[in-house]
């Protein structure tokens, strides 16, 4: 960040970088609000994986790219799948774990009464 910063004309750098930190923020506070304000995204693993792979390809994306009007955006769309894929993954694993716990010992549920 602070390289592509540093390379951008008409701005000055410390400015610039600072308009690439509020992008990644931005799209931090964008995430959570989008996450739990609207509820259009499931709690799955599927949704964890697939906001973790976006997360991946805006990173390199970003990396690849020169251009500073590109890389702001880019910077926001990654702060969204951030949040998503840590939030989404610190909330599906617990319940995934107990899951596969009970699956192989049934014991473990509530109210099981073995016959005998």
């Amino acid at each position: 960040m602070p390289d592509m910063a540093a390379s951008t004309t008409g701005v000055s750098s410390g400015a610039a970088y600072g308009v690439l930190l509020f992008a990644n923020g931005l799209g931090g506070v964008l995430g959570g609000l989008l996450l739990k304000g609207t509820g259009w995204v499931r709690l799955t693993v599927r949704a964890a994986l697939w906001s973790t792979a976006v997360y991946g390809l805006v990173t390199v994306g970003f990396a690849i790219s020169h251009n500073y009007l590109i890389a702001a955006p880019l910077l926001v769309i990654g702060g969204i799948a951030n949040l998503a894929a840590l939030s989404i993954t610190q909330t599906v694993r617990p319940f995934l774990g107990r899951a596969l716990r009970l699956r192989r010992d049934p014991r473990r549920l509530p109210g099981y009464c073995r016959s005998t």
